[in-house]
């Protein structure tokens, strides 16, 4: 592990092992964010502008994103849950940034069908608590699915010289982690089909969506 590596991992324990207990949703927000601010100011101070719309470019959007995502996700946790659909379209739009980025040769619609294989088997388990749902939330639940589900699809054969243990390319492994995040976050905060502890469930959403968040910083650093 380099200095980065381990700057990064200091930034994210505050919020991942204390974030329940901090007092003030201020602090909470500064806590959240700093990590995904400080990828975005990795790539930004190493980044050359010749090409302004490339690989990290567009990574970097996808994290600006995320980082206002993260600010209504907090809200939807912490003050309302009127503030999910707001989170979700942020993060629709961070996935839609990393999908732009990764570039596919080879297509193969084996992959696409095992994607909408899972986009059904993902509206079959959520479709009770969706019909209770507001009407712009049965839209935007499916709709970031199959968002996220491409975004893993494009992961799956994007070519990345970047690897994270055992030879697992870095946006592969940047992939896996943000959908079981969100898999935990859907089916425990938001549809509530799965009981966990608020605090495990914590601990397990950010330290997966952390480590998703750097393995695409890790992808773009080399692209710069």
């Amino acid at each position: 592990m380099n200095t980065f590596d381990w700057y990064y991992l200091l930034l994210t324990f505050p919020y991942t092992l204390f974030g329940p207990r901090i007092p003030s949703i201020w602090i909470s927000y500064g806590a959240k964010c700093i990590p995904i601010l400080y990828l975005i100011w990795t790539i930004i101070k190493n980044k050359s502008w010749t090409k302004p719309f490339d690989y990290s470019t567009k990574i970097a959007a996808g994290l600006v994103a995320s980082v206002i995502g993260d600010v209504y996700i907090l809200n939807m946790e912490e003050i309302s849950k009127s503030y999910m659909i707001n989170g979700i379209i942020f993060f629709a739009l961070a996935h839609i940034f990393y999908i732009s980025a990764m570039k596919v040769k080879n297509f193969r619609y084996f992959h696409l069908l095992i994607v909408v294989m899972l986009f059904s088997l993902a509206y079959i388990i959520i479709h009770h608590q969706l019909i209770r749902m507001n009407y712009w939330q049965q839209i935007t639940i499916p709709a970031y699915i199959l968002i996220i589900l491409t975004m893993a699809y494009r992961a799956s054969l994007h070519r990345d010289s970047v690897h994270i243990w055992n030879h697992i390319p870095a946006t592969r492994m940047a992939a896996i982690s943000f959908v079981i995040s969100d898999s935990i976050l859907g089916l425990t905060e938001i549809t509530g089909l799965i009981m966990i502890p608020k605090y495990v469930r914590h601990v397990l959403i950010l330290s997966f969506y952390y480590f998703s968040q750097y393995c695409f910083t890790k992808s773009a650093i080399l692209h710069i």
